[in-house]
C-alpha cells in the first residue's frame, strides 16, 4: 500500500475536525474515507483503525519491533549525520559510541 504520507494524514485529519459526516465515515469505514479524500485504494488484507482522543484519553502508536541488531530512525539519523562518536565531555565525560540526543549542552555533539 502507497503510505498516506504526512501530508495525506493532515488532510485527512484537517478534514475530520471540519467536516462531522466524513469524521463519521472515517472513524466508521476508513478505507472508504481514505479513498474518497485522497484516491488511494487501501488493500482488503490491510486493517486500519482511527480513534478519537478526547480530554481523557490519548494514545502512543509503537513502530513495529525491530529485529535485533537493526538500528532505529534516531540511530540512522546519527550515523548518516557523521555523529555516532559524542566527544563532549560536558554532557558524556568521555568519548564512546552513544547516543547524542541525550546532550545537555544543547549541541549534537
Amino acid at each position: 500500500m502507497q503510505s498516506l504520507g504526512s501530508k495525506g494524514s493532515h488532510k485527512l485529519i484537517t478534514r475530520a475536525t471540519r467536516d462531522a459526516a466524513f469524521r463519521k465515515r472515517l472513524l466508521e469505514k476508513p478505507k472508504e474515507a481514505i479513498q474518497e479524500e485522497l484516491g488511494l485504494q487501501v488493500p482488503d488484507d490491510f486493517e486500519i483503525r482511527v480513534v478519537e482522543e478526547n480530554p481523557s484519553r490519548g494514545y502512543l502508536i509503537l513502530p513495529p519491533l525491530l529485529p535485533e541488531g537493526e538500528m532505529n530512525e534516531s540511530e540512522l539519523d546519527l550515523v548518516a549525520g557523521g555523529r555516532m562518536a559524542a566527544d563532549c565531555s560536558c554532557c558524556f565525560g568521555s568519548t564512546s559510541l552513544r547516543d547524542t540526543s541525550a546532550a545537555t549542552c544543547g549541541e549534537k555533539c
